[in-house]
């Protein structure tokens, strides 16, 4: 079963600030490229990246569309120099990955543009993905995995409720992995609202 080919309306508290539609290569692999070859730390902490051109981020990210137990998203927000205006602009991808459906589980794993960084994008994107995971997948637990040195991504899974697991070690054998988690109870009990009322603030992360 493909999780690409369900058609729900994607839960969004935020419209006015934070849409986001299924990623296409020929329409958002441009402004991901581009957004993204200059800073290279962007993929700290990631499996993938950063590539040295266009073409190895093209293979990388066609094989993740491929994948039917992922959901990729590009994610548009309004500019930073107009944060009034109507008009959306790509700010990064996120992604609903490793979907097991026995287990039930699911991981996020998101890029944002440096320029969207420390802004509410980051915030309000992976609240999309949660309620689609929880509220519309029922899936039990939803994880979060970063490498131990990028503190950055780390306060921004425990700012959204993600509870930290452990270190561990990924499929690569690498050692340097941390973890996170959100599961189905405690989404229930206290961590959708603390998410909701995040994205009413405006929270940053």
């Amino acid at each position: 079963m493909s999780f690409m080919k369900i058609h729900l309306p994607i839960p969004n508290l935020s419209p006015d600030k934070v849409k986001l539609v299924p990623f296409e290569v020929d329409e958002h692999l441009m402004a991901l490229w581009e957004g993204t070859k200059d800073t290279p730390v962007i993929f700290s902490g990631m499996n993938d990246g950063p590539f040295d051109d266009i073409e190895g981020m093209r293979k990388w990210m066609t094989k993740h569309l491929a994948d039917p137990n992922r959901l990729e998203f590009a994610i548009f927000t309004t500019p930073a120099k107009d944060p009034q205006g109507t008009e959306k602009v790509f700010a990064g991808r996120i992604a609903l990955k490793d979907i097991d459906l026995e287990k039930r589980t699911a991981a996020v794993g998101i890029i944002v543009l440096k320029d969207y960084q420390r802004t509410h994008v980051n915030t309000h994107a992976t609240s999309i993905v949660l309620r689609l995971a929880f509220d519309e997948f029922r899936l039990k637990k939803v994880k979060w995995s970063t490498s131990t040195s990028n503190i950055q991504s780390q306060r921004a899974a425990l700012r959204l409720g993600f509870k930290h697991s452990a270190e561990h070690e990924d499929s690569r054998g690498r050692h340097d992995r941390w973890g996170a988690s959100i599961s189905s109870e405690q989404w229930r009990e206290s961590v959708k609202d603390h998410v909701d009322n995040l994205v009413v603030r405006g929270h940053i992360s």
